[in-house]
């Protein structure tokens, strides 16, 4: 955020925007970005040229590198309007996180501990020289037997020390801020890592579970294929059976229509014997015959 009211780019301002660079890297500046606040503070034009400034000075470079420049009017619209830019970004890694994780760095080595470390050194080179030319005036001072300024002097000697030693009580804060920071980050991606492993080991676990399932069906499939294949068989041997069985039923009945074909004309050859006997006045009569004939059929 970044309030359109402001009409010069302070120091700190420049420094934490080089921080902040630092912190992404630039390969994620393509997901930046700026958002500008403020605009019912100035006048329309005004706030216009403002905003060329910055777009073409300070805020270019990353531009330049994908990031964009947006307005907040103060209405719901362009906070949505924002909100739909943030939703639609892919997630990048920070410089930092690839530096203190991937790299396993000390938190000084980054490019953000390095520039932290280069403004606060700048800043201590200051006040270590302001200190020298003080001491160096509190010794004019005294030579004169100037007592108001040497006093005055001393004061500001021990203001600019106290700076100092804040300065580096500051360094040994962020230094240890720093440190608990990664060693929570180191904590939570240990535990992020265990629980991956976890969710694998469980994965594995429900693959060889799937697995054996899948097995098992294509088993009961080839079994059901196969009864299904005896049943077919069975069916089509009873199927033959019963063809073969009606076959010899017809090839029987066949056998027995000729017997008794071949008897019946028996039969009626031993008639016609009968009747030529009977009429010469020899041989039995036919009722013997016929009678002869029944009891062999049965």
């Amino acid at each position: 955020m970044h309030r359109i009211s402001d009409f010069r780019m302070g120091g700190t301002n420049k420094r934490n925007f080089k921080m902040f660079r630092e912190l992404c890297g630039e390969s994620t500046l393509r997901n930046v970005l700026i958002v500008t606040n403020m605009w019912s503070e100035v006048a329309s034009d005004l706030g216009e040229m403002r905003e060329k400034e910055l777009e073409n000075n300070f805020f270019k470079g990353i531009l330049d590198k994908g990031a964009r420049m947006l307005r907040h009017e103060g209405t719901r619209e362009s906070t949505h309007r924002t909100l739909r830019y943030l939703i639609h970004n892919q997630p990048a890694t920070l410089l930092i996180q690839k530096e203190l994780v991937n790299e396993h760095k000390n938190i000084t080595q980054t490019s953000a501990g390095s520039e932290l470390t280069r403004v606060l050194n700048e800043q201590r080179e200051r006040h270590e020289e302001i200190v020298a030319q003080l001491r160096k005036d509190m010794e004019a001072a005294i030579r004169d037997k100037d007592h108001e300024t040497r006093e005055e002097l001393k004061d500001e000697i021990r203001t600019k020390h106290e700076q100092i030693l804040k300065l580096q009580g500051e360094n040994e804060r962020l230094e240890a801020e720093f440190k608990a920071a990664k060693e929570r980050l180191d904590a939570r991606i240990s535990a992020m890592e265990e629980k991956h492993h976890e969710q694998g080991q469980t994965v594995d676990a429900l693959k060889e579970q799937l697995e054996m399932e899948r097995k098992d069906r294509e088993k009961l499939v080839i079994e059901q294929e196969q009864k299904e294949q005896r049943l077919r068989r069975l069916e089509e041997d009873n199927a033959i059976a019963q063809e073969l069985e009606r076959l010899n039923s017809v090839r029987e009945l066949n056998r027995l229509a000729a017997v008794r074909a071949e008897l019946q004309e028996e039969l009626r050859k031993e008639e016609q014997q009968s009747i030529k006997e009977s009429q010469v006045g020899g041989g039995r009569p036919i009722e013997d015959v016929i009678t002869w004939v029944m009891s062999w059929w049965s």
